[in-house]
This record gives C-alpha cells, structure tokens and sequence, in this order.
C-alpha cells in the first residue's frame, strides 16, 4: 500500500509542471486538476508562470533571428567590399 502524499507536496509538483511545460509531461493534466480542485489562486499563478515562459522563449527568439539577420547584413557588406578591392586590383 503506498503512502499518502501531502497536498502541499502535490500543488508544489503542479506548480513545477506549469512553470516548465517541456520539462514535465503532465502539465495540462496538473493544470486541470487544480483547476477542478477548486484553488484558483494557484491555478491562476500557474497560468501566469507558463504565459511567462512561453514569453521569454519568444522575445529570444526575436532576439536570435535579429542577431541572424545583423550577421547577414555584415557578411554581404565585407564580400562587397572585397568584389570592389578585388575590381580594383585588375585594372
């Protein structure tokens, strides 16, 4: 027969699974199980955790294809100036 687990222990788990959705596999099954627990305080602070997440993996996203794009840029500027040495050189 296994034990009890405290409630505690287990909304901490939740809390855990709605901050780190790739991390653990049940996320929405914790999320809805908070939800018909009836806490919404903490249903509510999980939610919010999660959208942050989800947030942050968006802005460095934007940051790293930025960054991408910047490096580009610089590339095609140096083989310019290079073609245009070069040109130079010939004539």
């Amino acid at each position: 027969m296994a034990a009890a687990r405290p409630a505690r222990v287990e909304k901490e788990e939740a809390i855990l699974c709605a901050s780190e959705p790739g991390k653990y596999n049940h996320s929405d099954g914790r999320l809805r199980a908070l939800k018909a627990s009836g806490d919404a305080d903490l249903y509510r602070r999980s939610i919010d955790m999660q959208e942050e997440q989800e947030e942050l993996r968006k802005q460095k996203k934007k940051k790293k294809k930025k960054k991408k794009k910047k490096k580009k840029k610089k590339k095609k500027k140096k083989k310019k100036k290079k073609k245009k040495k070069k040109k130079e050189n010939r004539k």
